[in-house]
């Protein structure tokens, strides 16, 4: 190819291969994961799963609950402290009277941290279960020595993949939004925090709660932000992990359902077992009625024992030639009646009696039939 000044212009130099940038593991992964594939997965302890969101909301939640709770908290070891100071000159120190001490911090301890520590351990669980929903598995607790003692290139891998680079930058965009929300806050009531050594010490420490009250609500709310997002980013990945090649699929279809070649096969081996029994079935006919170029169908009926007429075998094409053919070398009758033979063909499964809309169409033929065979037999 040459430019509007005549000089060649050589493309072929900058053609390059964008497959050569595509990931081995994922070449030729195509198909929807099987739900099978997701099932053992789930079973092993593989699941979408983001970390950061169940601690985030933890955090959330107990934070709530202890600014509910600070004031109890602050009243029960204010009272204990009463009593220990009002004690204390008429303790005398022995190896029970220390003893008896030590139980009645632990008491208060586990008074005033129970509801905190009892709701992170329900909202934990329930946190987990909106995710990945109710499923005990004990795999991920077996020991595994490659997890364990992992070889340096699986070490390099996992510090310079695709996951280790949307940490780093989940890292950098929470400290980034919290350090601007931080300096925002900081910003607004600077004036004031230069009114602190001015202030009482209670009104103090008042407001300094009250802006680590606010300076906490914003970053809880922004950590679960990010951490939802990195639950949407872990379910695409967790699915891409799971797709499968088409090889796969017809791998799994095999152990689940067997071989679809063995099982064609058996399915032929069925069909034409069950042609040669209706074949058979033929000469026992009192009929075939046929449309000439369609359909053939053969009816049997025994007063002795049937209701009504019964359809023993029937076919179209090439079917319908070959139970033509059997009749002729048995002498059975064939009588041609297009509409009938449609109906009987269409209407009626081979081995049921006719419906009683056809009776008066099929006693005709069956009366041409006898009639026929009395002629012969006089004959």
């Amino acid at each position: 190819m040459k430019d509007k000044d005549g000089i060649e212009l050589i493309w072929e130099e900058y053609i390059f291969d964008i497959q050569y940038f595509a990931s081995p593991e994922d070449e030729g992964r195509t198909e929807e994961p099987t739900e099978k594939k997701k099932s053992k997965a789930r079973d092993k302890g593989q699941v979408a799963k983001s970390h950061d969101l169940g601690q985030d909301i933890v955090s959330l939640i107990c934070f709530f609950l202890l600014s509910f709770l600070l004031p109890y908290i602050f009243n029960e070891f204010k009272e204990f402290t009463k009593v220990i100071l009002k004690q204390i000159v008429y303790i005398k120190f022995t190896e029970f009277t220390v003893y008896e001490i030590v139980l009645q911090v632990l008491l208060v301890f586990f008074k005033t941290s129970a509801p905190v520590m009892f709701t992170a351990f329900v909202v934990c669980i329930i946190a987990n279960i909106m995710q990945v929903g109710w499923k005990i598995s004990f795999t991920p607790l077996k020991p595994d020595l490659k997890k364990i003692l992992p070889t340096p290139k699986k070490l390099l891998d996992k510090l310079f993949s695709k996951d280790a680079f949307v940490m780093l930058l989940k890292s950098v965009a929470k400290v980034t939004v919290i350090a601007y929300f931080a300096y925002h806050l900081i910003s607004k009531e600077y004036p004031t925090l230069l009114l602190l050594p001015h202030m009482e010490i209670l009104s103090g420490v008042t407001y300094i709660l009250k802006v680590t009250y606010r300076l906490i609500m914003q970053t809880m709310i922004i950590l679960i932000i990010i951490s939802t997002l990195d639950y949407y980013f872990q379910k695409k990945q967790h699915k891409k992990s799971l797709m499968m090649t088409k090889q796969d699929v017809k791998d799994e279809l095999k152990q689940t359902e067997g071989n679809p070649e063995i099982k064609a096969k058996i399915k032929e081996k069925q069909r034409r077992m069950a042609m040669a029994r209706m074949m058979a079935e033929v000469p026992k006919a009192e009929v075939v009625i046929t449309n000439p170029t369609h359909f053939s169908v053969a009816l049997k009926y025994q007063a002795e024992y049937m209701n009504a007429p019964q359809i023993v075998a029937k076919g179209e094409g090439f079917i319908a030639l070959k139970i033509r053919e059997i009749a002729k070398e048995h002498g059975v009758p064939l009588v041609e009646n297009k509409p009938l033979a449609r109906s009987l063909y269409y209407d009626v499964e081979i081995g049921e009696e006719i419906p009683v809309q056809l009776y008066s169409a099929v006693a005709e033929v069956l009366s041409f039939v006898y009639r026929l065979k009395q002629k012969v037999s006089g004959v």
